[in-house]
């Protein structure tokens, strides 16, 4: 992937950073590998359960997302590249 990335709304240099979500903490008590999971892009619309919690989601085509902040006008852009 290509670092060098460039606002689509105003042109200017983007930076590579990361979100970072709530439920991180949690996560990485209960994982094996200490969390530090990035966020990743799912194929299609979510399913889930009546609890409200996803379902059959490890099957679906996936990517892990690079998102970059815009220096100037702070718009997020997200891609998710083979």
């Amino acid at each position: 992937m290509n670092p060098e990335k460039k606002c689509f709304a105003c042109g200017n240099e983007m930076i590579e950073g990361f979100l970072l979500d709530p439920g991180y903490y949690l996560r990485a008590f209960r994982s094996m590998e200490g969390g530090g999971q990035s966020t990743r892009w799912f194929e299609g619309k979510p399913d889930t359960t009546f609890l409200g919690t996803f379902k059959n989601y490890k099957d679906r085509k996936n990517f892990e997302t690079s998102i970059f902040r815009c220096t100037k006008c702070g718009i997020l852009a997200v891609y998710a590249e083979d």
